[in-house]
């Protein structure tokens, strides 16, 4: 396994080997990022100037068939926190870069031109990528896979990490092929954005998993972990991570009306059952993979009435910051925001904590989901005023409409529940 170092003032790209002497042999995932975060950045820099780094990192069983192995994890000094950040996500490009033998990429610098990062089985090599300019991740993730081939797997950034709104995400395709896995917290989108990296696109790899050192042990090992999870996963793969949220309506954690309030008089409009059977009824899926090792299996595709597809997946926490927190209890609304965010490349968590502010204060009407998208495909999309005002994450907001109540923690917006639960 190596690190691959690009530095793109110098265009230039080397490669580090990972060997048992090496200090973060057996790191990966977060604590490789961290660590060289930690060892290489200084702390005082700007987090989209030249001197933050931009590590994607696998962990060390990624590219084996050990279970939920294949996520991906993005780090960065935050533009938003201003520290140390890690955003996860699924897809399929983690487990091809660990079978081209990378465990992270490390990008160094600001490049002077938008690029694209080509990894393919003999060369690393940077492109252009001025003809992809302020394209959202569906149409790009689509030009790149009729130019590059559909078995492809692409890191991205949408307009939002272009403009460098700190609540921009890196985006990776699903194994649909749909750009709709996020590491989305804390800004890393605009980190990429800062270094003019609009895609990393990895071409398929030959190897079909990292070398073992005793395969029949490897398996020995990770079955009984798979079997565990096989057997405790049903209600979970059923119903995915919408199923939480009318438990925690019930006993009064759920974040509604910009955290006002602690459960949702209608939840049952947006509920996991409700979700599960809109899916089901208009003929999308249930019981997907976020990669290729997953198997929960707890993701849905979400399409509209007639069979197209809108999103994959709406998750817990996007349809509980839009949906309840916001008053919005119409499922396909919050389906649509999910996309929108997907294609301009917005963290939904953020973006809904701040709508929920600017609701608060007068700015949007309660409920409004119209105008929420419309901030998202219009403002956000084409970085007027306004989008700045709303891509930049619930702290900027408040500060600008000098608000009272702002759910935030170092400038990152609250996630999953309310505080007192």
């Amino acid at each position: 396994m190596k690190l691959i170092y690009i530095n793109l003032k110098s265009n230039s790209i080397s490669q580090k080997e990972i060997t048992p002497e090496s200090d973060f042999y057996l790191l990966g995932a977060r604590g490789l990022s961290s660590k060289i975060i930690n060892d290489e950045i200084e702390p005082q820099c700007d987090p989209l100037g030249s001197k933050n780094k931009l590590i994607i990192a696998n962990g060390l069983l990624t590219g084996s068939p050990f279970p939920n192995s294949a996520r991906t994890s993005v780090g960065a000094k935050s533009p938003l926190t201003n520290g140390i950040k890690e955003a996860n996500a699924g897809g399929r490009s983690a487990m091809m870069l660990a079978r081209h033998g990378i465990r992270g990429l490390i990008f160094e610098e600001v490049s002077d031109s938008l690029r694209l990062l080509i990894i393919d089985e003999n060369q690393i090599k940077l492109e252009d990528a001025e003809n992809y300019k302020g394209l959202g991740n569906y149409e790009l993730h689509s030009r790149l896979k009729s130019k590059y081939g559909d078995g492809i797997g692409i890191y991205s950034i949408g307009p939002a990490g272009e403009f460098l709104m700190r609540s921009a995400t890196v985006a990776s395709n699903d194994l649909e092929g749909y750009p709709s896995r996020h590491a989305a917290r804390g800004g890393l989108g605009a980190v990429m954005g800062s270094k003019k990296i609009k895609a990393i696109v990895i071409l398929p790899p030959k190897q079909s998993q990292i070398p073992m050192y005793d395969l029949k042990k490897f398996r020995e090992t990770s079955t009984p972990f798979a079997k565990a999870l096989a057997q405790t996963k049903q209600t979970f793969s059923t119903f995915g991570t919408p199923m939480m949220m009318k438990g925690m309506s019930g006993y009064g954690g759920l974040p509604t009306k910009n955290f006002r309030m602690s459960s949702y008089d209608k939840i049952d409009d947006i509920s996991g059952e409700a979700l599960h059977e809109m899916v089901i009824s208009r003929g999308g899926k249930k019981r997907l993979a976020c990669s290729p090792t997953c198997v929960i299996k707890c993701s849905n595709l979400v399409v509209d009435e007639n069979g197209e597809h809108i999103t994959s997946s709406l998750e817990y926490e996007t349809m509980c910051l839009n949906g309840s927190n916001l008053m919005i209890n119409d499922l396909e609304s919050l389906a649509w925001i999910d996309h929108y965010c997907d294609d301009v490349g917005i963290d939904t968590i953020e973006y809904g904590g701040t709508c929920g502010v600017a609701m608060d204060n007068g700015e949007i009407e309660w409920g409004d989901a119209e105008k929420v998208i419309d901030i998202l495909n219009t403002e956000i999309r084409n970085n007027t005023e306004i989008g700045k005002k709303y891509g930049n994450g619930v702290k900027n907001i408040g500060q600008l409409l000098n608000a009272k109540r702002v759910p935030q923690v170092k400038g990152q917006e609250f996630l999953l529940m309310t505080p007192e639960s």
